[in-house]
C-alpha cells in the first residue's frame, strides 16, 4: 500500500518543499553563523535564571532537529538515486530501505533529546517482543511523543509502522518525503471529506502482514485543559448526556474520535489491540516549554496494554463500548501516575 496524502496534488507537494527545503537551509545557516553568540546570549540568559541551563539546551536541541532534518533528506536522496534511478534493487527493497532509514532518524533523535535534558525512560509491560500485525492507539500529549512509537516498537522490534498523521506535518520536509513514501495517511482535519478519509484508514490497516502495525492517536490532537473543556461544552450544547458524562469522567485524556479507530478494528478484524498511555511529556505541549525547562530530568512512564484479537467484540455498539472501556482504563492508570508522582 502506498502512502494516501491529503488533498496533495504534484505541484502543491513540489511546491511546498522547494519552500520547506530552502527555509531548512537558510536556518540552518544563521544557526551557525549565529552560534558563538546565541550561545553566549544564552549561558547569560541561564546564569540570570538559573533553569538549569535550560536556554542552551533548548539552544541546542534546535540544532540537532535541523541535524535530523539534514540526515532524513539526504538519507532519501542516496536511497532514491540507488533505488529509483540506478534501480539498484526492488521497489520493496527501497521501501525497506526507507524504513530503516525512518528508524535511524527516529533513534537519533529520541536518544539525543533523552541524553540532552537528562530523561530516563521506563517502559511497563513490554508488548510481547512488539509482534504484529498489530493495531497500535496511542494518547497524544505533547510535541515530544510523535517519535515514540518508532522508538519503542520499530526499531527495536523492526515493526514497520502504518501512521495517520495530521497534513501539517508535511511541512517537515523529512517526514514529508519519507512519510509520503511509506504507507501512511495525512488527513485533512478541516477537510469535509469524513467518508473518504475513513476509507483511507480501512485501507491502512487492511492486509497487516506479521511484521506490520496500523498505528493512530485517537484524541485526534494533542490533549490540552483548553481543548477539553471545549469538547465538554461543544457537547454539551448535543443534549447527549452519555457522551458528556463519558468526556467529563475523563481526567488526562480528550475523548477519542471515534471514526478512525473503529475504521482500523472494522478492518482488521481479530487482530491484536495495543493501547499505550504514558506519563512525562506533558510540560512540553509547545516549543517554549523547552525553552522554559520543562523537559530537564523528567521520568518518561510508558505503559501498554495488549488485547487479543479474539477477544475483541464485532458488533458495531458492543465494539464501540469495547474501545471507550479500554480508553478509560488508560486514562485511570494516568490518574493513579500522576497522584503518585
Amino acid at each position: 500500500m502506498k502512502s494516501v496524502p491529503a488533498e496533495d496534488s504534484f505541484f502543491r507537494r513540489w511546491l511546498r518543499r522547494t519552500f520547506t527545503l530552502s527555509l531548512v537551509l537558510f536556518v540552518s545557516t544563521i544557526y551557525l553563523c549565529s552560534f558563538p553568540l546565541t550561545f553566549f546570549l544564552s549561558l547569560i540568559v541561564d546564569l540570570v535564571r538559573n533553569k538549569r541551563f535550560s536556554s542552551i539546551r533548548a539552544l541546542i536541541f534546535f540544532g540537532l532537529f535541523l541535524l535530523s532534518e539534514f540526515h532524513g533528506v539526504g538519507g532519501a536522496i542516496i536511497l532514491w538515486i540507488r533505488y529509483r534511478l540506478l534501480r539498484f534493487g526492488s521497489y520493496e527493497q527501497f521501501i525497506q530501505a526507507n524504513y530503516r532509514l525512518q528508524w535511524a532518524w527516529a533513534s537519533f533523535t529520541v536518544s539525543s533529546t533523552l541524553r540532552l535534558f537528562g530523561m530516563r525512560l521506563n517502559i511497563d509491560a513490554d508488548p510481547k517482543d512488539g509482534r504484529g500485525p498489530v493495531l497500535v492507539f496511542m494518547q497524544h500529549s505533547s510535541i515530544a511523543d510523535t517519535l515514540l512509537p518508532i522508538y519503542l516498537l520499530s526499531r527495536p522490534f523492526g515493526l514497520s509502522l502504518r501512521y495517520v498523521l495530521k497534513k501539517e506535518l508535511l511541512w517537515d520536509p523529512s517526514i514529508d518525503i519519507v512519510g509520503q513514501r511509506l504507507p501512511n495517511v495525512f488527513v485533512n482535519r478541516s477537510s469535509k471529506q469524513h467518508s473518504k478519509q475513513i476509507r483511507s484508514l480501512h485501507s491502512l490497516a487492511s492486509n497487516l502482514g506479521p511484521k506490520d502495525a496500523a498505528f493512530i492517536y485517537p484524541e485526534g490532537t494533542r490533549r490540552t485543559e483548553k481543548k477539553r473543556q471545549r469538547i465538554i461544552a461543544s457537547l454539551q450544547t448535543t443534549g447527549n448526556q452519555e457522551q458528556i458524562a463519558y468526556a467529563k469522567s475523563l481526567e488526562h485524556l480528550l475523548p477519542p474520535q471515534l471514526g478512525g479507530s473503529i475504521a482500523f478494528l472494522n478492518a482488521a478484524p481479530s487482530t491484536d489491540a495495543l493501547f499505550c498511555a504514558h506519563v512525562g511529556l506533558e510540560g512540553s505541549t509547545q516549543i517554549k516549554d523547552v525553552w522554559k525547562g520543562m523537559l530537564i530530568g523528567k521520568t518518561i512512564h510508558v505503559k501498554f496494554w495488549r488485547f487479543d484479537g479474539a477477544d475483541i467484540p464485532t458488533s458495531p455498539p458492543a465494539r464501540r463500548r469495547w474501545f471507550l472501556e479500554k480508553w478509560s482504563l488508560m486514562d485511570r492508570w494516568l490518574i493513579e501516575q500522576h497522584r503518585n508522582g
